[in-house]
């Protein structure tokens, strides 16, 4: 039978072992390092009686020399004294209470962990934003982006995104034009921010800041006339601009870069239906029926048939960002 296998995580950060079930924290010092310089296959680094030698694990010299780098260059600023320190992740809920621990230092102090089990999506909630945490081996896709977008947007709540793997360069793109602040960690707890608005929000509070984090205005009630709100005030809806789309998002309850997100996807591809937008928006029935009455407004979809449906009048969103 062969011996079990160790297994050693070594960062410029930190280092820890894995060995019969038991992790623990491991920081090499010179005398636990051994190196040939004759040969660059041989020489290993020793955690207690277990060996790691380099013959076996090509990268262990680079992330030595990683760590020597990191060890050698003065601190980029000083962290405020509340910044969470760093703990090794060891399965999924480990990444999801560090997640938390980081959203409550961004600013979203009652940030808490959603309970093990189905969860829709959404692994943290607070009262002004939610997250999702993977673990997983391959990068974070831009459709798994964007369902936590369209959660985001039904709960009038800032999201926020932790992945350990990062994300494809569609993900990272799409995020940004939509505000969803992405972070890649480390297994030693440490979120890293992969986009501006993730850079934004962490220079902030690094820097002393105060942090609001900004959230989507709640919708209002079902029971709320918002068809009949800028008719008086914008009698020309054939021409809007983006001064009116901006009118209009208030009207529907929600932010003017989310009702301009429903346009494009309306008129490119010339749906207008309650149920196409609600699976594909992850909306209310009502914030659904909001969107297309604000869009009325804007002329770009017809006022509701006898059957509630409604035809899509434009080609084009080129009126949407006149001055």
């Amino acid at each position: 039978m062969a011996p079990p296998t160790a297994l050693l995580i070594l960062t410029d950060r930190g280092a820890a072992v894995a060995d019969q079930g038991t992790s623990y924290r491991f920081e090499p010092e010179p005398e636990d390092v051994c190196d040939a310089k004759e040969d660059p296959r041989w020489g290993w680094v020793s955690a207690g009686e277990l060996s790691f030698f380099f013959r076996d694990n090509p990268d262990l010299r680079v992330a030595l020399a990683a760590r020597a780098d990191a060890g050698a260059a003065p601190p980029a600023s000083t962290p405020r004294p509340d910044r969470p320190e760093t703990r090794l992740i060891r399965d999924a809920r480990d990444a999801e209470l560090v997640a938390v621990d980081w959203m409550r230092y961004l600013g979203f102090t009652d940030a808490t962990a959603t309970p093990v089990g189905a969860d829709g999506g959404i692994d943290i909630i607070a009262e002004r934003g939610l997250a999702q945490v993977k673990m997983e081996g391959s990068p974070t896709s831009r459709p798994v982006v964007q369902q936590l977008y369209g959660v985001s947007v039904s709960q009038a709540r800032t999201a926020l995104f932790f992945s350990l793997a990062g994300y494809t360069p569609q993900a990272a793109a799409w995020a940004s034009q939509h505000d969803i602040a992405l972070f890649q960690y480390d297994l030693q707890g440490t979120p890293k921010p992969v986009n501006p608005p993730a850079l934004r929000l962490l220079e902030a509070v690094d820097s002393g800041e105060p942090v609001t984090p900004e959230s989507a205005p709640a919708e209002p009630d079902d029971g709320s006339q918002s068809r009949g709100h800028g008719r008086d005030e914008d009698p020309t809806p054939e021409a809007p601009t983006a001064m009116t789309l901006e009118r209009q998002a208030e009207a529907a309850g929600m932010r003017t870069e989310i009702l301009r997100d429903i346009a494009h996807e309306v008129v490119t591809e010339q749906n207008a239906g309650i149920t196409y937008l609600q699976k594909r928006f992850f909306l209310s029935r009502s914030a659904a029926r909001r969107a297309l009455e604000a869009l009325e407004q804007l002329g770009l979809v017809s006022p509701p048939a006898k059957n509630g449906r409604r035809r899509v009048t434009a080609t084009s969103l080129d009126h949407l960002t006149s001055p």
